[in-house]
């Protein structure tokens, strides 16, 4: 396993444009070769890429989760104004007898405690 590691730094440091600047600032791997006890140090390496990957990831699935959220509560409110234009339209007394009505009674009620009162309109 030693020799895996001194091959990749040596192969690393032989493809580098730039072999002094990488040289200086590739001590720590340098370390790791010639010191077997450091080896378990390349694991920061692993642990820091591991950071970058979960804030990306991140961003992207809180876009999701937004994107969800959002088409989930649009088609909830459609789904509650059909539903309670359903059993509104044609009762006596109903104060919700169109869509545009019903979409304001479900959006109302959802954004609010519930009290998606048509009268307070009127």
């Amino acid at each position: 396993m030693w020799g895996v590691v001194a091959v990749d730094y040596c192969a690393r440091l032989y493809l580098a444009s730039d072999r002094r600047y990488w040289f200086t600032h590739h001590l720590p791997e340098l370390a790791m070769v010639a010191l077997p006890m450091l080896r378990p140090l390349r694991l920061v390496r692993l642990l820091a890429l591991v950071g970058v990957l979960q804030r990306s990831a991140g961003t992207a699935l809180r876009g999701r989760i937004t994107a969800y959220t959002a088409g989930s509560v649009s088609l909830l409110a459609l789904v509650a104004s059909l539903a309670v234009l359903d059993a509104e339209r044609g009762a006596p007394g109903a104060s919700i007898t169109d869509f545009p009505d019903a979409l304001w009674w479900s959006l109302v009620t959802i954004t609010t405690v519930g009290h998606g009162n048509l009268e307070l309109l009127a």
